[in-house]
């Protein structure tokens, strides 16, 4: 069952700080905020609160809704916008297809079929993955109210933002290594430094003595334990919040830590990782999105036998993709896929609603973005 989170206030709407979160209404002049490509930008002023604007609540794909009026600003992309065919991505991709062409006219095959090989190719190259990328515009809510789908026969979806870039900060100095706490959230024991597992190459990534314990699968972190308790961590399973404001790359490990213990990876490619902690998933899918990365999850139902007596229980997944490693087990990694990555998150509906207290901020970023809830890029007061 998919888990949608709903909103009725643009003013509660949580905005992500170097420090922690704040909301739109509690934002000052001198606070920071993040801007869409990640880095820290300051507020420069606030608009007054309107009590009279037309107001909206989006659906987006990743089962997050905001409420926001009529004429508030958003860079997506449609089908009909126009391509920017100067990327280096879309030259790469232009490479490629000469290159498979040379090789397929060099190929021996009939005529009719090497006609059929170069219509597929030319399809290709207009309609699926050689086709340039499209160029983002910038549109009020009302119009895409107005241009949400596209076709007639096959309605989909027209409207599509950008994910952030993934928010850069400084360095910080931790009690426990952020692969470590990744591990011991997933495959440790609540009340103890010990961690199960039965992959011990987990701790050729680790600085710290392991001890094998005569328990099958069991491993004693020396150490650990006390370290739990001053971080209010022993029998109390979280991810800590100054753990989601560290580097790009101590979040990183951090979230290895957590794939490689509790995270799965289909044959495909596909990432999800699970766990019945709602808690511990709202962390998560926190820290994949401060990576610049999509996710979203589900909740099922899941049972197991206890004393012959059949016990249920909820389980939350989080699916996600990356174009980057997210684990340091070399059996997971072997299996991951660095090209597949979703970029976009699709705005599924909007409806148009009654009239909520409207307030925006101004910020002193050249993208004129800042960064929602669900760290998705939006427009500031900024006129254009």
């Amino acid at each position: 069952m998919k888990v949608f989170v709903d909103k009725t206030s643009w003013l509660d709407e949580k905005i992500p700080t170097p420090s922690g979160w704040t909301t739109i209404k509690d934002i000052k002049p001198g606070d920071y905020v993040f801007d869409s490509l990640g880095h820290k930008t300051k507020v420069i002023d606030t608009t007054d609160t309107f009590y009279d604007k037309i107001c909206y609540k989006l659906i987006f794909s990743n089962n997050t809704s905001i409420v926001i009026d009529s004429e508030h600003l958003w860079l997506t992309t449609t089908n009909n916008d126009k391509t920017n065919a100067t990327t280096e991505e879309h030259r790469t991709k232009e490479r490629l297809y000469r290159k498979r062409k040379r090789e397929m006219e060099n190929r021996e095959m009939s005529k009719s079929r090497k006609k059929q090989a170069k219509t597929r190719m030319k399809n290709n190259r207009k309609y699926g993955k050689l086709k340039p990328p499209k160029q983002p515009t910038v549109k009020t809510t009302e119009e895409i109210f107005n241009n949400l789908y596209r076709g007639k026969t096959h309605i989909r979806c027209n409207q599509f933002i950008n994910t952030c870039k993934p928010i850069q900060l400084s360095e910080k100095e931790y009690l426990i290594d952020p692969y470590l706490l990744g591990i011991w959230l997933g495959d440790g024991c609540t009340a103890s430094g010990k961690i199960a597992t039965n992959d011990p190459e987990i701790f050729n990534y680790m600085n710290e003595e392991v001890v094998k314990n005569k328990t099958i699968f069991m491993y004693n972190i020396k150490g650990l334990q006390p370290k739990l308790k001053k971080l209010n961590l022993f029998k109390n399973k979280h991810i800590p919040s100054e753990y989601l404001r560290g580097s790009f790359n101590q979040r990183l490990d951090l979230l290895k830590g957590l794939m490689d213990s509790d995270g799965t990876i289909g044959k495909k490619g596909s990432l999800s990782f699970s766990n019945t902690n709602l808690e511990v998933i709202n962390k998560i899918i926190e820290l994949i999105r401060s990576l610049g990365l999509t996710a979203t999850y589900l909740e099922r139902t899941s049972f197991c036998w206890y004393k012959g007596e059949k016990k249920y229980c909820k389980n939350y997944v989080v699916f996600f993709s990356s174009d980057f490693p997210v684990f340091n087990l070399k059996r997971k990694l072997e299996r991951q896929n660095l090209i597949r990555r979703l970029k976009d998150v699709v705005i599924t509906h909007i409806e148009k609603i009654e009239t909520v207290p409207i307030k925006n901020i101004i910020v002193n970023s050249p993208t004129h973005m800042f960064l929602t809830e669900n760290f998705l890029p939006t427009h500031d007061a900024t006129p254009i």
